[in-house]
Formats: C-alpha cells, structure tokens, sequence
C-alpha cells in the first residue's frame, strides 16, 4: 500500500511541497530511500508494486519518481508507457537507482526514460541532493514555461488589435508545421515553427495603433517604424533561452530570396529556413485575408502569386513548390476545401510532433480555430 509522508512546511503556505514518488518492491529499502528525504520538505509517496505507482503517477501532481533498476513486475511495460503518455501532459524527472558498474557503456538501458541515476551504494546525502537538483531544475523550466506563455498571450494581443487579422497566428503556426512536416524536419524545429508563428509578430507591441492599423499606404517614416517590429520582437524574446531557435523566424520572417527584404538584406539561404518557411506561409495566408488596405483572394490565386514570387527570386522557390504541393494546388476545389484540409493535418501532425513541455501541448488546446460552423477563407496577419 502506498504510504505518504506529510509536508513538514504549513499547510497554508502558497508554495506546494514538490510530490516525490519511490517505487520500490522491497520493504526496508522503501523505507531508507523514505528516510533519506526525510529531511527535505518534500511529500514523499512509496509504493511497493508498479500498479501502486502508476495509480499516484495519474491521481498525484507528481513532481519526480524514484526507482530501481531492473524491476521485476509484469506490469513494467504499462509503466513504462504511462510514463511516457503522462509526461506529454505534464513532464517529470525519472530517477533510476542503479548498480555502479551498470552504468558502465553498453550496460545503461536506453528504453527507460530517465534523466538521471542514483549510484549504489549510496548515502542520504547523494539521494537528497540529486533529488533536490532535479527537482531545482523542473521549477525553473516551469518559470520558462510561464514566462513562454505570457509572451504568447503578449502576441495574441497584438492581434486582437486588428479586427481583420483574427486566426492568423493560429493558422500561420499550422501551416509552417503542415510544410516543415513535409520537409522532414525535426521535431525541435517543427515546435519552433509552431511556436514562431505565434510570436513572429509581437514586436509589434510597440507599434502605434496610427500605423498597425492604418488604411492605405504608410509614409516611408511609417513603413520605417513597421519595420522594426522585427528586431523589436527579437528583444523581447531572446531572454528566454527556449525560444532560442525562434529568435531567427521573429527577425528574419520578412527577407526575400533576392536580398530586398528586411532588416538585414539576407540573400538566399543566408535567410534560415525555419525564417524562410514561415515566411512562405505568412504570404499566404496574407494574400487570402482582407486588410484594411486590401481585399482577400482565392487560395487558388495566392498560390499563382506565389509561384510569381517564387519565379521572381523574392521567394525560395523550393519551399513554395513544396507548399503547393502539399496544398493540392493546382486541383483547389474550393477556398473551404483548401482551409479544411491544411487545418485538419496540421492538427493531426502537431498532437504527434509537440511531446515536449505542458506548455506546448495548452498552446495546442487553446489555439483552436475559433469558428466551429464551416471553413472561411484563411485570415491574414499583415503583410507589412
């Protein structure tokens, strides 16, 4: 039976006691790994079968679980999968307690997913202090976490200012990974995809409303100050250190193939391509949604444009046949089809590629397309 060991801080502090689970079928074991974090504030749940821990992995906000190498239950592969479900959802440190010569190369198991290990024989003070750096090292990904969260909700209200361009940085995340996929990129960079869609903008927090929402053509002191919402969006996010693959889509999102775009004057493959994907996208979904300077076109006769563009080198044309390829293009039935269906794959794609932090996986819950009832045409984000 599970057992548990109470805080030893107040009940009514606002900090919550991290939740540290020891699984270990042996009874006077159990008890000493329980006895050396007596110490530390922690709640310290045991169990003595695997079926008893995977019941605290579901019901407990488990911060961290101990256990032993080599675990002879018949359960341990339903363990090992429950861990990696849970951990989609809310990540958690797996600690092994190992034999010292197991660690040798060639004898560490790599099917289990654990970070760290726990040398046998070992003393109180290396099961606490390797406990207590794991746990310091989970709150501070949870603050990057946060933090990355607030960014994203700073974005949104970027958009939120504009009426015209609801949805766009939903749908601009999608189609970036919908092409990324395609291309075989990485996971790491399929979520920097998703993520830079949602943040490519947010420089634009500093761009008076006179501008961001003005109507007709800007003054070249105007289309000066529009420009800079890349380099401003840049030093808003590069404290944050899990956003550093992003850094290059927020500035560069708005070069060209030729070198005429902006703020660096990149040429080529000099652009990133994280950069240059999202940058494929963003036109589209810019030359499919009205603007306050402009009216939306078809799907179909956005993908002729951006076979001009990409003709004209203003455009990495590999990437633009590469989305043309993946959107059906030229065989469009309708501009609902074309929503319908890049939508309904990126999400498909993204519940597979965003296994990382809680974080990621809330970003997926709550960008959903807002309107349930029929597919419209794609909303834009400026193409300024």
């Amino acid at each position: 039976m599970a057992t548990k060991k109470v805080s030893s801080r107040s009940e009514d502090t606002e900090f919550r006691a991290p939740v540290v689970v020891i699984l270990e079928p042996i009874t006077e074991r159990r008890q000493h790994l329980s006895e050396c974090l007596s110490p530390e504030p922690f709640n310290v749940l045991c169990a003595s079968t695997v079926v008893e821990a995977i019941s605290l992995l579901v019901q407990q906000h488990v911060d961290l679980l101990l256990l032993p190498e080599n675990l002879e239950d018949d359960n341990i592969g339903r363990l090992y999968e429950e861990i990696k479900i849970l951990r989609m959802l809310r990540d958690f440190p797996v600690i092994t307690v190992v034999e010292l010569d197991h660690l040798q190369p060639g004898k560490a198991s790599p099917a289990f997913p654990h970070e760290d290990f726990i040398e046998e024989p070992f003393t109180p003070v290396s099961v606490r202090s390797r406990v207590r750096r794991r746990l310091e090292a989970r709150r501070s990904q949870e603050s990057n976490d946060q933090t990355e969260a607030v960014l994203v909700t700073l974005a949104q209200t970027v958009e939120h200012r504009d009426r015209y361009t609801g949805g766009h940085c939903q749908r601009l995340s999608l189609y970036s990974v919908l092409l990324g996929s395609s291309l075989s990129l990485s996971q790491d960079e399929l979520v920097a995809l998703y993520r830079g869609g949602f943040l490519h903008d947010i420089g634009k927090i500093a761009i008076p409303d006179s501008v961001l929402l003005k109507e007709g053509p800007l003054t070249p002191e105007e289309r000066i100050l529009m420009q800079s919402h890349t380099v401003k969006g840049e030093e808003i996010c590069r404290p944050m250190m899990s956003l550093s693959r992003v850094l290059p889509i927020i500035r560069s999102h708005h070069e060209r193939w030729d070198g005429s775009g902006y703020p660096d004057g990149l040429v080529g493959a000099a652009t990133p391509i994280l950069a240059r994907i999202l940058q494929v996208a963003d036109i589209f979904d810019a030359i499919t949604t009205k603007r306050p300077y402009k009216s939306a076109q078809s799907p179909a006769e956005a993908m002729k444009i951006l076979e001009g563009l990409a003709a004209g080198r203003e455009l990495d044309s590999e990437l633009v046949e590469a989305f043309l390829r993946i959107a059906g293009y030229p065989h469009l039935s309708s501009q609902a089809h074309q929503d319908r269906a890049l939508l309904s794959q990126s999400l498909r794609n993204l519940r597979q590629v965003l296994t990382g932090t809680e974080a990621n996986l809330r970003l997926l819950d709550l960008h959903q397309p807002r309107n349930s009832g029929g597919a419209a045409h794609p909303a834009v984000g400026s193409a300024r």
